[in-house]
C-alpha cells in the first residue's frame, strides 16, 4: 500500500489542507477495500448519510481508499476532479475539539484535497466515497460468484439482529425466526 506522502505525490493536487498528515490520518491497519461512489440527492448531516450508507451495506471509506480510487480514475470517465466526495471513514479531530474528514473537489481549475467539518450538513450535490461490507453476489454453497445479489441488510422485525436481503419479497423477518415460527406451527 502506498503512504499518503506517495498518494499526494502521484495525485499532484493543486492544494492539499496543510492538516492532511499521516500523522493525523495514519494508515489504515485493515486491506483496502474497492470503492464505490455514492449520491444520495438530498441535503443530510454526516450520521444521516452513515445511516444511509449502513442500509445500503456499505461502511464508509477512508481517506487512503479514496485516494487510491481517485488515482485510478482521476482523468477516466469517472473523475474528473469535478465531483465533490467526501470519506467519512477517516476522521481527524482537531485540537479545537472539531471533528473533519477528507474530501476531494475542483476550485476552478485546480484539485484539491480539504478537509470538512462532520458538524455540518452535505449537500445534494455531494458524493462519497464507500466500501460495500458484503460481496456484491455469492452463492453461499459454492462461494463462488452466481446470480444471488444481496440487496440490503436490515433488522429482523421480531428479533431485532440483523440478516441479508436477497430479494424483494422481503417480510422483514429474519430466516431464524422464520424456522422458529414453522417449528411451532408443525407441533
Amino acid at each position: 500500500m502506498k503512504t499518503l506522502k506517495q498518494l499526494l505525490e502521484s495525485l499532484k493536487f493543486d492544494y492539499v489542507n496543510k492538516d492532511i498528515t499521516e500523522n493525523n490520518f495514519p494508515e489504515p491497519e485493515e486491506e483496502l477495500g474497492e470503492v464505490e461512489i455514492l449520491s444520495f440527492g438530498e441535503e443530510l448531516h454526516s450520521e444521516q448519510v452513515l445511516e444511509k450508507l449502513e442500509q445500503r451495506g456499505y461502511r464508509p471509506a477512508n481517506l487512503y481508499e479514496m485516494l487510491n480510487w481517485a488515482e485510478k480514475w482521476y482523468g477516466a470517465e469517472k473523475w474528473y476532479g469535478k465531483d465533490y466526495i467526501a470519506a467519512l471513514g477517516s476522521v481527524w479531530q482537531s485540537p479545537y475539539i472539531d471533528r473533519y474528514c477528507a474530501y476531494l473537489f475542483r476550485f476552478g481549475s485546480e484539485r484539491r484535497l480539504s478537509l470538512d467539518w462532520l458538524g455540518g450538513r452535505w449537500d445534494a450535490i455531494c458524493h462519497f466515497a464507500a466500501v460495500r461490507k458484503y460481496p456484491k453476489t455469492l452463492d453461499p454453497l459454492s462461494l463462488e460468484i452466481s446470480e444471488i445479489t444481496l440487496k440490503r441488510v436490515q433488522k429482523c422485525v421480531i428479533c431485532g439482529e440483523p440478516y441479508n436481503v436477497w430479494n424483494d419479497e422481503d417480510d422483514g423477518v429474519c430466516p431464524d425466526c422464520h424456522k422458529k415460527a414453522d417449528s411451532k406451527e408443525k407441533i
